[in-house]
């Protein structure tokens, strides 16, 4: 029987973990004060021929409710966090009494509820009484701590892959979608000033995929260097796009030491991304 997160949450004492994954979660501590920002770790080696997965994070509390952390906010309706980073932070917000958290992290086949591999850890929060009931929110929240970019956007376009006009086109054969997974495709054609329909028009008459998995080198008018890691002084000689964990993005240039600006495909805004949060990246020469 496949696990799928419905399923997990019946049973949330379960500890599953896929042997063709690695994948686990850790606090930086285990009690945390009053709007004190938490920081988890977290791992995982995925299956090599894995390039693109979904990413659910949710806490649960004396609630029993699972909330799901997702970039601008919480919500229970099971989302995808959209990026799995090497370390998450987080910041309380309106908790009035002492909570034992508990953090799960699940990897699933992207676009689907089916789970990878999954791991959790608890933190305890010390709550603020002197919080006016009449203000607080119907729940309390841990909000993802995330800059977000003002550069410039005229060196690079910032098609997004969730457009209307494009976001049901088919990657390749099918089944997925331009919306569902078609983040790398769109991180390169931001380069090149390609919208992603052309792109993908372009792509599916010239081999420029293998299944759904974009073939890096077959992106027109663009020499691909290949893969490495990330440094400050990429991007005097190369375009750069990042895995940031089951996701890509373009990397415009440096935000300060070890923080980029990014055209982010599946985000509305363009968040800024440390080198921690960074798995690898794919270069071009300019």
């Amino acid at each position: 029987m496949r696990l799928t997160l419905s399923l997990l949450l019946l049973c949330l004492t379960v500890s599953f973990v896929c042997a063709d994954f690695s994948l686990s979660i850790k606090a930086d501590k285990l009690f945390y004060q009053p709007g004190e920002e938490i920081t988890l770790k977290t791992h995982f080696q995925p299956n090599a021929d894995l390039e693109v997965w979904d990413t659910y994070l949710f806490f649960i509390d004396s609630r029993h409710t699972a909330t799901y952390i997702i970039v601008t906010d919480n919500t229970l309706q099971p989302t995808p966090l959209g990026m799995l980073p090497p370390v998450v932070h987080l910041k309380p917000e309106n908790w009035k009494k002492d909570e034992a958290v508990r953090f799960f992290l699940c990897i699933c086949k992207a676009n689907t509820e089916e789970v990878l591999a999954t791991a959790s850890t608890t933190v305890k929060i010390a709550g603020n009484p002197s919080l006016p009931a009449k203000k607080l929110p119907v729940a309390p929240q841990l909000v993802l701590v995330q800059e977000v970019s003002d550069e410039p956007s005229d060196r690079y376009t910032d098609y997004k892959q969730f457009d209307s006009r494009w976001k049901d086109e088919l990657l390749n054969q099918g089944p997925k979608t331009i919306g569902q997974i078609g983040c790398a495709m769109t991180s390169a054609g931001n380069i090149i000033g390609w919208n992603p329909s052309d792109l993908n028009k372009h792509l599916k008459s010239n081999g420029g995929y293998s299944g759904n998995l974009l073939i890096w080198g077959k992106i027109p008018n663009v020499s691909y260097k290949g893969s490495g890691s990330i440094s400050d002084s990429l991007f005097s000689s190369y375009h750069v796009i990042a895995d940031v964990g089951g996701h890509f993005v373009l990397l415009t240039g440096t935000a300060g030491s070890g923080k980029y600006n990014s055209k982010d495909p599946g985000k509305s805004s363009n968040p800024v991304y440390s080198s921690s949060q960074i798995y690898g990246v794919r270069l071009y020469y300019k």
